[in-house]
């Protein structure tokens, strides 16, 4: 299953990629491909992350076959829980990325509707800004 979501990630982030081809609109286009590049991020941290998981459940298994060595293994298997901990955190930072890019894309989108509704072109806005002129005036 962790596989198949981590797949479902990278498939996801080669098609905003490849959408992110098609936008003119530069600060869209570095959003999605922000958000691409997050979400393989965060397919190679779980990958890793479950790949060790896997590790240290089997070598908590042999530890516990081993009792006269158990309290030493248990010692040293503190350090590779904590670093599992921290490969969670990396994911859980990634994902917050993900979100706020997300959230701005969101934000870039509704800002276009809302011009598009109004009447006005991205290129008309920008023109009266650069000239000092009102949008919509010729």
């Amino acid at each position: 299953v962790t596989n198949q979501f981590c797949d479902g990630l990278l498939q996801r982030a080669n098609i905003l990629t490849e959408k992110a081809s098609r936008i003119k609109d530069l600060n869209l286009k570095t959003s999605f491909l922000s958000v691409a590049d997050n979400l393989r991020e965060i397919s190679t941290a779980l990958v890793s992350f479950f790949a060790n998981n896997n590790m240290t459940s089997n070598r908590i298994e042999s530890i516990l076959d081993d009792e006269e060595n158990l309290d030493e293994k248990l010692n040293g298997m503190i350090g590779e829980v904590r670093d599992l901990s921290k490969q969670l955190g990396a994911v859980v930072a990634s994902i917050r990325l993900v979100s706020e890019s997300l959230r701005q894309i969101l934000d870039t989108l509704e800002e276009d509707e809302m011009m598009a509704e109004a009447g006005l072109e991205v290129d008309e806005v920008l023109g009266a800004a650069m000239y000092g002129e009102s949008p919509g005036v010729a």
